[in-house]
């Protein structure tokens, strides 16, 4: 039976009980478990507790009683008796301040079996009359840690370090003699013991995974001992103190003197690099920090597909302050505007920016919210190229820039290619300060939705651009269009689109330490975009269906990186290339928004 959500069981006489994380279908794990007993005659699940915080639980061999461990909010545990057929609960004093864990009935249900740890960090294990709540300590008090307890009759099987590994020991609960059951180079966990059958089952790993094997406990070769073997003090001296003594007398002198630490040292400091995705733009960053971690500078390169252009600038930003406040410089290559159909107008673009940013973050239980609100001036010359030369004098221009971005997400899980619930939206607005006629206004949405199955995502996008007739070219355009079609620039744009992600496989392996595959997934689109030339009145529609497939990998198991290839079918024709064939291949870098 599917109990995947479990946390920890325990089996008893055909009835297992266990704790489950109680999760709302969408948004994850919540903070209480529940108990539940399973009756494998019957098939039957019962839940006997709700909204609790007990954990590894035990059933009665007369299946009356559950006990489990209650781990408070305030760091506190206690030992929990439960009536399985009154759901009514009790509670063990705690008077001694332990941690319990693994609390396991004896045969005649009288007592309870269970490794604590006291207030200065060392475990024994106690045997607990249930009615008096009397304690035996059947395990003196050491720095060793006790796991996975499992009880048959009088020998109680539980893990504990042994040197450089974790070793299988028996302790009689009764003669309280202690042997050493198994050792393996990975450890033996999870013990269970029939005593009828003489079987002994138990769990190991190796890099292929999860193991379990089996023994018979009468062929072992059972080593007696008097105590578990106490593990080494990590921090403790193993010098006296005279010895350093003698070392501080021959350490030399230093007239250290202070200074205040210069805010301007180590400015520049690069850390690391980063490939950025903001379709129809491609990107690749340098990043850099001083040690105060107020001043943050980065390098870049930006290739606009619409455009065909090339940028190389660098950003500068002070942190000290807020609102942060930044500057930039940059140049771009080969940036272009088809005005007909055979005349395509070229230039090079130098520009200067500053301005001031106000970012917030907030995380309301599991949800995140990212604000920026960000506003500057640039100023831009322009040198016109080929044939545009001979039509153009080149000119400078200045511009101010306001924008808006909001991201509000729920968590993600590691197997998930996006979160379950996602809305995003970013506005842009850009227009010209000094005389020149120019402006432009650009939006994008985002809605993310869960699919219909586990990890899957219906993701729709939306996004509007519109701007002046009389000077078009100044800003570049960040429309993104139908996907397998070349982007023109006309004054009004609207795109929506819708599509379909969902994972086909994990592969999860190595290429050498140099490339890590984690996933590969597809991706089942339809684009909608209409244009309008507000000259000639002209209204294009262009649509595009299609598949994408991605693989999702880490370059030397380290850095993310995404790459696919594109099918997708124009189902109208292309408005710079009439004669485009309708089906489309590319090779793809898949859109990143957070």
């Amino acid at each position: 039976k599917d109990i995947s959500q479990q946390s920890y069981y325990s089996y008893k006489n055909n009835m297992v009980v266990y704790s489950a994380y109680e999760t709302h279908p969408r948004w994850g794990w919540e903070n209480y478990s529940v108990i539940k007993l399973w009756d494998i005659n019957s098939d039957e699940i019962r839940q006997i507790t709700t909204k609790t915080r007990l954990f590894q639980p035990d059933v009665s061999s007369d299946k009356k009683k559950i006990v489990a461990v209650h781990s408070g909010t305030d760091m506190k545990s206690s030992l929990t008796f439960i009536d399985a057929a009154t759901r009514e609960i009790n509670y063990l004093p705690n008077n001694d301040d332990y941690t319990y864990t693994f609390p396991r009935f004896t045969d005649d249900n009288t007592f309870v079996i269970t490794a604590v740890r006291n207030a200065k960090g060392l475990m024994g294990i106690l045997k607990i009359d249930i009615n008096s709540a009397k304690t035996d300590t059947i395990l003196n008090f050491s720095n060793v840690p006790i796991a996975y307890l499992y009880l048959n009759d009088d020998k109680l099987f539980f893990t504990a370090p042994d040197r450089d590994r974790d070793a299988l020991f028996m302790l009689n609960q009764t003669s309280k003699e202690l042997f050493k059951v198994k050792t393996l180079p990975n450890g033996v966990y999870q013990a269970n013991y029939q005593s009828k059958s003489d079987r002994l089952i138990w769990v190991t790993q190796n890099i292929d995974g999860i193991h379990i094997g089996k023994d018979s406990l009468s062929t072992l070769n059972l080593q007696k001992i008097d105590q578990l073997q106490k593990l080494d003090l990590l921090y403790a001296a193993t010098k006296s103190n005279q010895d350093y003594l003698e070392i501080q007398d021959t350490l030399p002198d230093r007239n250290n003197v202070k200074k205040r630490y210069q805010t301007s040292a180590h400015i520049l400091y690069p850390h690391s690099w980063r490939v950025s995705v903001f379709e129809p733009d491609y990107g690749l960053q340098i990043f850099s920090d001083n040690v105060l971690n107020n001043f943050k500078s980065e390098i870049n390169y930006n290739y606009n597909v619409n455009e065909t252009s090339h940028t190389v600038g660098t950003n500068l930003i002070y942190g000290g302050w807020y609102p942060q406040l930044y500057a930039g410089v940059s140049h771009t290559w080969n940036r272009n505007l088809t005005e007909k159909p055979d005349t395509i107008k070229r230039w090079n673009e130098s520009s200067i920016k500053a301005g001031m940013i106000l970012p917030f973050t907030f995380v309301p239980g599991k949800t995140i919210h990212r604000i920026n609100l960000n506003a500057g001036v640039q100023f831009d010359d322009i040198q016109y190229t080929g044939n545009a030369a001979k039509l153009y004098q080149n000119e400078s221009f200045h511009f101010q820039s306001t924008s808006f971005s909001w991201v509000h997400q729920s968590q993600q899980a590691r197997q998930q290619i996006f979160p379950n619930w996602v809305q995003s939206f970013r506005a842009q607005y850009r227009s010209t300060i000094n005389g020149e006629y120019g402006n432009q206004i650009y939006m994008n949405a985002g809605l993310y939705f869960p699919g219909l199955l586990k990890n899957h995502h219906i993701v729709f996008f939306g996004s509007i651009q519109n701007r002046d007739t009389l000077r078009g070219d100044l800003f570049s355009n960040n429309m993104p269009f139908s996907r397998g079609y070349n982007a023109v620039n006309l004054p009004r744009a609207f795109r929506w689109s819708v599509n379909y992600h969902f994972p086909l496989f994990y592969p999860d392996f190595g290429i050498g330490h140099i490339l890590y595959f984690m996933r590969v997934r597809a991706n089942v689109f339809y684009d909608f975009t209409e244009s309008r030339s507000l000259r000639t009145g002209r209204t294009f529609a262009l649509r595009s269906a299609g598949g994408e497939m991605f693989f999702d990998t880490k370059l030397w198991n380290q850095f993310p990186a995404s790459f696919g290839v594109r099918y997708s079918r124009l189902l109208d024709n292309d408005l710079i290339n009439s004669n485009l064939d309708p089906n489309q291949f590319e090779l793809v870098i898949p859109m990143n928004i957070f």
